[in-house]
């Protein structure tokens, strides 16, 4: 069940790369769109992600099996966002999902600094949200970050990623602000069949961490959906599973911008 919640949290991110649309907000640049494609898809492709998954890592250790699925699952999916957020409002490839990227305009950066800006804004954007998804987690997080940026070269560029991090991280915190608070709660119970009984250890009050007869975020189902916005959706449910089913060939394929946070396990076929 726990590897089934990570899963989910990370493929969050695929989901909305999947159903993401390329975006051309250049119409001010000079150069020819065809030409202006290549350039970016060039300045895409010198970026690695190792930076992407040394806090990929970090998400892990900081919730993993350390609390129940709703909460886990969004934790996961708030600080990747964050991530593609942070990426695609240096170099635009898709859609955010709650940074705007409509006027940002990559031409001003050179090739050989992309990594500098890139790894600042991955560092900063996933240990901000971290923070306050898994405050436990806070020194840990904060040292990590320090080690990040301390190997990153003193430049404007490295400033210019952090800030876009810092405004990532922001712009997700805000639009999940109003999410519920997953807590156990007391639940009438049920006597027919296919309706909900709690069972043990559960049917005896565990004050305060829960009441008698508890039910974990049984109003869970409200909360706004990060991906999928309408059961026509869920027919991108079985797309997901299929790229489980053929992991490699599918990452080979999604090896550009953004794409790089949206791994999946085994760990061995991460390009």
């Amino acid at each position: 069940m726990k590897k089934n919640v990570k899963l989910f949290g990370r493929n969050v991110m695929l989901l909305v790369a999947i159903v993401a649309c390329e975006t051309n907000n250049f119409e001010d640049d000079p150069i020819l769109v065809s030409d202006r494609k290549l350039m970016y898809n060039g300045m895409i492709k010198l970026y690695n992600n190792e930076m992407v998954l040394k806090w990929d890592n970090a998400i892990g250790l900081a919730i993993d099996n350390l609390s129940p699925p709703p909460p886990e699952s969004r934790a996961y999916a708030m600080v990747t966002l964050a991530i593609h957020d942070a990426l695609n409002n240096i170099v635009p490839k898709y859609e955010p999902y709650a940074l705007d990227n409509s006027l940002v305009n990559p031409k001003d950066i050179p090739k050989k600094k992309i990594v500098q800006i890139a790894d600042a804004a991955v560092a900063q954007a996933a240990h901000d949200v971290l923070v306050i998804v898994a405050p436990g987690w806070k020194l840990n997080a904060d040292d990590l970050l320090v080690e990040c940026l301390s190997k990153i070269e003193d430049s404007e560029f490295k400033e210019k990623g952090i800030k876009i991090g810092e405004e990532a991280a922001a712009a997700i915190l805000e639009k999940r602000q109003k999410d519920l608070r997953p807590m156990f709660t007391s639940s009438t119970q049920g006597t027919l069949p296919g309706e909900y009984r709690s069972y043990m250890p559960w049917t005896i009050a565990n004050l305060p961490i829960w009441p008698e007869n508890a039910v974990y975020a049984p109003d869970w189902g409200n909360v706004e959906p990060f991906g999928i916005t309408s059961g026509n959706s869920l027919d991108l449910v079985h797309h997901i599973q299929s790229i489980h089913r053929n992991t490699l060939p599918i990452m080979k394929k999604l090896s550009y911008w953004g794409a790089t946070i949206a791994l999946i396990e085994p760990r061995s076929n991460w390009t």
